[in-house]
């Protein structure tokens, strides 16, 4: 129930017409919480009540869980960071972008660990993009990432390999260029992927490419049928299986 003797909750609450509020708290990466809540304008919310949430919040914990997990799934699949040995093994992590570490595969970390190299003080100097030379053998990449990645909107992604391996020797643009000529994406659908992938949503898209909203989302429908995918995420994480591929870049 609201802190009566809080003013600025008594305020807000009364001006919502809340008289009672249940949540479910979920920590999500970044250091952040999400809440879901439930509110009552007329009455409190029974002992029998909050007994029936907490009876479900293993329920939709798991579902958060499982959110979580399918959205770092394809950076962390086996197949694509544990190679075989003197294959050049890749390493991933992700940054928010107050640069706070959302997630890193066990790979990292123990690279990280044993190097002993200070990895997240290179992005600092330059938190668009950037390569930097390890070792003899190794070097680190990282590039900004859209600001519609739900786990870390406008944060940075960064990849360590072997210098075996082909390098991310072109930007952001090329990536995509390069992503588009692998899945034979039109012109078209490349300008719109390349947007979309910076963050502007279906609306802005149209107004810089001069063309409707609606001929936007055609565009997406098809690309998206062709792809045999559904999300934005999903074409994200396409191109991020794309960069970590031993692509011609």
């Amino acid at each position: 129930m609201a802190d009566t003797d809080n003013a600025y909750f008594d305020d807000l609450f009364r001006s919502a017409w809340i008289f009672d509020e249940l949540s479910m708290l979920f920590t999500a990466p970044g250091r952040v919480n999400i809440a879901l809540c439930y509110d009552r304008a007329d009455r409190a919310f029974t002992d029998e009540e909050i007994g029936i949430v907490e009876s479900i919040f293993p329920l939709f914990e798991g579902l958060h869980e499982a959110h979580l997990d399918s959205s770092f799934r394809m950076l962390s699949e086996p197949s694509i960071w544990q190679r075989e040995p003197h294959s050049g093994q890749r390493r991933v992590q992700i940054l928010d972008k107050s640069l706070r570490r959302v997630y890193a595969t066990s790979s990292w970390v123990e690279y990280e660990e044993a190097s002993e190299l200070p990895l997240t003080s290179f992005v600092h100097r330059n938190r668009d993009r950037g390569v930097v030379s390890l070792s003899r053998d190794t070097v680190l990449h990282w590039d900004r990432l859209p600001t519609n990645f739900a786990p870390a909107p406008d944060g940075i992604i960064c990849l360590i390999e072997a210098r075996s391996l082909p390098e991310m020797k072109q930007g952001f643009d090329d990536a995509v260029t390069a992503f588009g000529e692998t899945h034979e994406l039109t012109e078209r659908e490349q300008e719109i992927v390349a947007l979309a992938f910076r963050g502007y949503p279906n609306a802005l898209i149209a107004k810089r490419l001069g063309v409707s909203e609606g001929t936007i989302r055609n565009h997406r429908h098809r690309l998206y049928y062709r792809l045999d995918i559904t999300t934005e995420r999903e074409l994200f994480n396409m191109f991020i299986v794309h960069l970590t591929e031993d692509a011609p870049y």
